[in-house]
C-alpha cells in the first residue's frame, strides 16, 4: 500500500495535488484529501494475536511427547506472545483481519471527522469543503462534505464515485486506483456547485500525508 504503487511511492504526494487541483478547477467545493497510516488504537489485536500464540506454546509443551524442560512451560508461551505482539505491530493486514469490520469502520469514521476539524474543512465562507479521507491500514476511504455540499442533488453520479474512491484501495494499484476516482469527482460537483470568478482557494490543495 505504501509501496512502489501505493500512497508512499516517490511524487505520490504531488500527484494528488494535481489531482486535486484538476477538481478545484471545475468547482467552487474545496476538495481536502489526508492520507493516514492507521485510524486508531490496534492494541486489542496486536494482544489478541500475541495470546493464541502464547496458548498455542502452551498446549503444544503439554502434549507433545518429546520432554520439556520446566522452563520452557514459562518461557516458550512468553517468547511466542511477545512474537505475536511483534508480528502484529509490523504487519498491517494481521492487524486487520484480528480487527472486527465494525470497529475498524468505527475507528476510520472517528478519525476522518477529527480530521475535518484539524485541517479547517468546516471553516470555509460558504461551508462547501470536502474531505476524502484516506487510512491505509484498514483499506478504507472516508468522504465527509460540509452542509453547503447538496449530495442529493447530485445523485446517482456523486454515490457512483464514492463507491470508486472507497473500492479504490483494493485494487492492485491503489494510487491509480484513487487518482482516478478523485478526479471523478470533478465533473460530478460542477454540476451543482460549479466554479465562479470570484473563488477563493481557502485550504491548501497538497494532500495531507502523515
Amino acid at each position: 500500500m505504501m509501496g512502489r504503487h501505493g500512497f508512499g511511492a516517490p511524487g505520490a504526494r504531488e500527484r494528488l495535488t494535481r489531482a486535486v487541483k484538476e477538481v478545484e478547477g471545475r468547482t467552487s467545493a474545496e476538495v481536502v484529501v489526508a492520507v493516514r497510516r492507521h485510524s486508531g488504537d490496534y492494541a486489542a489485536a496486536d494482544l489478541r494475536l500475541g495470546l493464541v500464540l502464547a496458548v498455542s506454546a502452551l498446549l503444544a509443551v503439554y502434549g507433545l511427547p518429546h520432554v520439556f524442560d520446566d522452563a520452557a512451560f514459562v518461557l516458550d508461551p512468553a517468547l511466542f506472545f511477545i512474537l505475536g505482539l511483534f508480528a502484529s505491530r509490523h504487519f498491517p493486514a494481521l492487524r486487520r483481519i484480528l480487527t472486527p469490520r465494525a470497529r475498524r469502520v468505527e475507528n476510520v469514521r472517528t478519525a476522518a471527522r477529527a480530521a475535518f476539524v484539524d485541517l479547517g474543512v468546516g471553516r470555509l465562507m460558504r461551508r462547501n469543503g470536502i474531505l476524502v479521507f484516506v487510512s491505509l491500514l484498514e483499506k478504507t476511504v472516508d468522504v465527509v462534505p460540509d452542509v453547503g455540499v447538496d449530495v442529493a442533488a447530485m445523485g446517482p453520479p456523486w454515490r457512483e464515485s464514492l463507491a470508486r474512491l472507497e473500492g479504490s484501495l483494493a485494487a492492485g494499484r491503489p494510487l491509480d486506483a484513487f487518482d482516478d476516482a478523485l478526479r471523478s469527482l470533478g465533473p460530478v460537483l460542477q454540476r451543482v456547485l460549479p466554479r465562479e470568478e470570484d473563488d477563493v482557494n481557502e485550504l491548501p490543495d497538497e494532500a495531507a500525508v502523515e
